[in-house]
């Protein structure tokens, strides 16, 4: 150890000076500090050094013969990577390329040069910030493909905009899975929407397989254009193989997908589907057919949004002693879907379904033709079934009741009609409550509204035409009231209370052509 011997900072040290014990702790205190700093920086000269060297080392499309000035054909020097398995560093500048194998073989380029294959331009990094356009077949063969391309990308960019183009065609897919965040990169896919049958999509659905499935908390911002049709799940209408619960459009544990217009979707066993807590958005003309247990399904706290959609054909009667599946849209298990203006028509159950605490705008619908019900609301649920501007939601020629609200429910059937339904028009059941507004039942085969177990039926200026047997019934504990109602041509009674119910006509009431106006002394009728 040597001491600062006459320095500035030392003026008074010599060989004959003996320092104070503090002067000679803030020297060594001095010396620690700058020795740990001339270490540091020797290190840190040492590390530089070596990162110059490896990055001399770090080979580049260049050292393979690349020129990136646009015009020069540079196709031989990327499939000198690719078959040498080598991965480069590719600089700025454009690189012309002929050969559509680079574009799927991005696992070796990286850097901020733009490749330029057959005049369509990707980038050569692994961070996108623009609009990048991947036409499947021209640039890459499989739908599967350009996703891979997509996926390498995610984890690194931000503000982009990719959209996988479909050529018309055919194109047969195993699950395409979508993992990106949606609020930052915009992904879509999009075929013809002009001719949504041009573009054919056949998807493998064995084994629990999805067409689309978007997951965990992820988003597909846009499809559109195209047919999806389930392959290998569905064996005949109504008929499944087991094991084959796929969905045609899945959005799963907290994502987002929209859907444009021109989308058909068929032979899944759901189409369409917001599961966990996950929203769809649907624009006005998706289409699903021919699915097994629902058309359009919001499950799990989930959103759907399908206005004037259709669903039709949806059937699972594969084992009817398990259970007989099939209904047009649905929200259930805490879920809100908003289907105004949409068509459900020929599935085996229903056509529009809420059940255990889910809601529903099913304004201006229309049901037809259904195994059961046209609209039904159950368990704690609650559906609006009011006109949609000057559009009534309407019910018609379906199994069971055209509207049927149950076990602590709620259906809003202001001005909705419901007509030669093979069970009521309108029934309230098991403390349930419906609101019959201007409703209208018409030749339907049982009654036209009916009240039971503990329900109520509240509204004012309700009709009950031509039914097969009452036109209003209360029944078991149960309440019908309003004015200006009224019951004509019904072939048992127009107005009945039976078993502790009430009817109360208020003022203004009729009943025209009725055989029968019957109230039993175990009811109270109110006139």
């Amino acid at each position: 150890m040597s001491f600062p011997l006459g320095t500035a900072s030392y003026p008074r040290w010599n060989q004959n000076y003996i320092p104070t014990a503090r002067e000679f702790q803030s020297w060594f205190s001095r010396k620690a500090d700058n020795d740990a700093t001339n270490e540091e920086i020797t290190s840190l000269s040492q590390q530089v050094s070596g990162l110059k060297e490896r990055v001399d080392e770090l080979p580049t499309i260049k050292d393979y013969g690349a020129v990136g000035d646009g015009t020069t054909d540079d196709t031989a020097a990327f499939n000198a990577v690719i078959a040498a398995q080598a991965r480069v560093y590719v600089p700025a500048g454009n690189y012309k390329i002929t050969a559509t194998t680079v574009a799927q073989n991005w696992q070796y380029f990286d850097g901020p040069g733009i490749m330029v294959i057959n005049g369509w331009t990707l980038p050569a990094s692994r961070f996108v910030s623009s609009y990048i356009n991947l036409p499947v077949p021209a640039l890459f063969p499989t739908i599967q493909s350009a996703m891979d391309w997509f996926n390498s990308r995610v984890g690194f960019s931000s503000n982009a905009f990719v959209s996988i183009d479909l050529a018309d065609g055919t194109y047969p897919i195993s699950e395409i899975t979508i993992r990106s965040p949606w609020a930052r990169f915009f992904l879509q896919i999009y075929g013809n929407p002009s001719a949504p049958g041009n573009v054919q999509i056949n998807a493998d659905m064995t084994n629990n397989q999805n067409a689309f499935s978007v997951r965990a908390g992820s988003g597909l911002s846009f499809i559109n254009g195209l047919t999806i049709t389930g392959v290998g799940a569905w064996k005949s209408h109504g008929v499944w193989n087991d094991q084959c619960f796929g969905t045609g459009i899945l959005a799963d544990d907290g994502s987002y997908v929209s859907i444009g217009a021109n989308v058909v979707i068929s032979k899944c066993y759901y189409g369409v589907r917001a599961n966990y807590g996950s929203t769809v958005l649907c624009a006005s003309g998706v289409t699903v057919s021919e699915a097994g247990d629902v058309g359009f399904h919001a499950f799990g706290g989930s959103t759907l949004i399908a206005n004037s959609c259709t669903a039709s054909l949806c059937s699972d009667v594969t084992d009817t002693s398990v259970a007989t599946l099939g209904t047009g849209f649905m929200a259930e298990g805490s879920s809100f879907m908003d289907v105004s203006g949409s068509t459900s028509f020929s599935n085996a159950i229903s056509g529009f379904t809420t059940q255990n605490a889910s809601g529903a705008w099913a304004h201006g619908c229309i049901a037809y033709s259904n195994g059961s019900h046209g609209f039904q609301s159950n368990n704690s649920s609650s559906m609006e079934c009011s006109p949609l501007g000057t559009t009534l939601s309407q019910s018609h020629d379906n199994t069971g009741d055209g509207y049927h609200s149950e076990n602590a429910s709620f259906m809003n059937v202001n001005s909705a009609v419901s007509t030669s339904n093979t069970g009521d028009g309108f029934f309230s059941g098991g403390r349930s409550h419906m609101d019959i507004t201007a409703a209208k039942a018409v030749s339907n085969t049982a009654d036209g509204f009916t009240s039971y177990r503990g329900s109520t039926m509240l509204g004012n200026g309700a009709v009950a035409t031509s039914n097969g047997q009452y036109g209003f019934q209360a029944n078991m504990n149960s309440l019908i009231q309003g004015d200006n109602l009224s019951a004509g041509y019904s072939k048992v009674a127009g107005f009945y209370a039976i078993t502790l119910s009430v009817v109360n006509l208020g003022t203004g009431w009729c009943g025209v052509s009725n055989p029968v106006f019957d109230f039993p002394e175990t009811s109270t009728f109110d006139s």
